[in-house]
């Protein structure tokens, strides 16, 4: 037994020792290029010459070498043909391609377009690393700020750290959402001048097209008169796709009061218990800044005479006009009862309030 307790121990150095190895010689290849991201969002492009003492040591064309710790790095890519750099003159002129020189006094671009340009750094506004995916027959898509949201619901795709909206709907309804992590956000609302909306989401990448998340929704009302319909909601959503074209399904259940237990509106019966309710949305970017979308409610409530379940729904379609950091929503709702019908219309304005 202490043989096998020592060949056991041996056998974990080894392993140990050889992933030690291997991930070195897999950060330290000096012809790879790496995608580097910090914890503040901070980002770098380049190859990784050593790594020593806790620290990473980078190679990057525009930022020249850079010493980082590794405990302020939160991801670490190989970049490939993934990445490529935008610029942006002073003139608003834009240019995306490779980095091959960068000195004081100008920068040299390997455009795909345009073949090598040669830009003045005087003339520079900015400059970012961008994925290819956002390039669209030559011309760039900026990310999409609404990958997180549908009209009012939420998709399984995360708000990433530092970045926030800010929502006006129907002009009634103000949110703030804000990502306090990469997977984690918190959302603060109010409906003028009745109640308040808060609520925690969570998502996560868990393959390059597949997102999972969920979260919890609590409704409380200002007036103490109302403080009896405080509602509370919980779901699990699956989103499918990229932050510019996606379907997510999910599944939810709203928890009502016992004070709402029996009340009936068009004689449908609130009841005490759980309120499942299915939705299904979608969104598709059909041109640089147009989107289409669709949100969808199915749920069923007891009927305050018979006591039988009846089917409800709600149904929607909408276009959002989109620049990079705002963006007007205007679309139309279907509510479909048992005994009522009727059209609301939706109207959201939308300003990124984060970085990008």
């Amino acid at each position: 037994m202490k043989m096998q307790g020592r060949g056991i121990v041996f056998l974990l150095i080894l392993v140990v020792a050889g992933w030690s190895g291997f991930a070195q010689g897999f950060y330290s290849d000096s012809s790879a290029v790496y995608y580097v991201r910090l914890k503040n969002a901070t980002e770098y492009l380049g190859k990784i010459t050593n790594r020593s003492a806790g620290q990473i040591f980078i190679s990057d064309k525009i930022k020249g070498e850079v010493v980082l710790n590794q405990s302020e790095v939160r991801s670490i890519e190989l970049a490939g043909n993934t990445f490529l750099v935008l610029v942006e003159t002073n003139e608003k002129n834009t240019f995306f391609g490779t980095v091959t020189e960068k000195n004081g006094n100008q920068l040299v671009l390997q455009s795909e377009v345009l073949g090598e340009i040669i830009i003045p750094t005087i003339n520079i506004k900015s400059i970012k690393i961008i994925r290819r995916e956002h390039i669209h027959n030559g011309e760039y898509w900026y990310p999409n700020i609404h990958a997180s949201q549908l009209l009012i619901g939420a998709t399984a795709i995360p708000l990433k750290k530092g970045e926030g909206k800010y929502d006006m709907t129907d002009f009634f309804v103000n949110q703030v959402r804000y990502g306090v992590t990469d997977n984690v956000s918190l959302l603060f609302g109010t409906v003028v001048p009745y109640s308040g909306v808060l609520s925690a989401r969570y998502g996560k990448k868990v393959k390059p097209q597949l997102y999972l998340g969920g979260g919890a929704t609590f409704n409380f009302s200002f007036w103490s008169n109302l403080k009896g319909i405080n509602i509370g909601y919980i779901n699990g959503v699956m989103t499918y796709g990229n932050e510019s074209n996606n379907v997510t399904a999910g599944l939810g259940w709203a928890f009502y009061p016992a004070v709402l237990a029996g009340r009936t509106v068009s004689g449908l019966a609130f009841s005490s218990t759980t309120l499942p309710m299915t939705t299904f949305g979608a969104q598709a970017r059909v041109a640089k800044g147009t989107y289409l979308l669709t949100e969808n409610y199915f749920f069923s409530l007891t009927n305050g005479l018979s006591g039988a379940r009846t089917r409800q729904s709600f149904l929607s379609g909408a276009l959002r006009f989109a620049r990079q950091k705002r963006s007007l929503t205007v679309g139309i709702w279907l509510y479909l009862g048992a005994i009522d019908n009727g059209l609301f219309p939706h109207i959201a304005y939308s300003r990124y309030i984060g970085r990008k």
